[in-house]
């Protein structure tokens, strides 16, 4: 998969999940003031239905919200970590491998000077 392949599946995820998100929350809201309006009920209670309502959706939806960002900087917290492992190991692994070729041309000098 090509990097551009890999980029655009990530947005792909996020927005898909936001369009869930926004989805269900319209639907709900949709729904719960659908059924208010078909109930019998005075004007003035199914506002006030209406308004209960809605400020339950609003307080649900931004407590979705409020764990979708803890998730994501869980994940990222995670993500940065793994990164600097990865890094650390890298440069060790590096540093390894420059001291043995650097002790296999000093042997290779010695060996070189031993033959004259």
């Amino acid at each position: 998969m090509s990097e551009a392949e890999h980029s655009e599946g990530k947005g792909s995820k996020g927005k898909g999940f936001l369009g869930t998100l926004i989805g269900f929350t319209a639907g709900a809201v949709v729904g719960a003031v659908t059924a208010l309006l078909l109930a019998p009920a005075s004007g003035e209670e199914t506002r006030d239905r209406i308004k209960e309502r809605m400020n339950d959706v609003s307080d649900k939806a931004g407590d979705a919200l409020d764990r979708s960002k803890e998730a994501l900087e869980e994940a990222r917290d995670k993500m940065t970590s793994a990164y600097e492992d990865a890094v650390d190991k890298t440069s060790s692994i590096i540093e390894q491998a420059k001291a043995k070729v650097g002790k296999k041309a000093t042997d290779d000098d010695e060996d070189d000077d031993a033959e004259v």
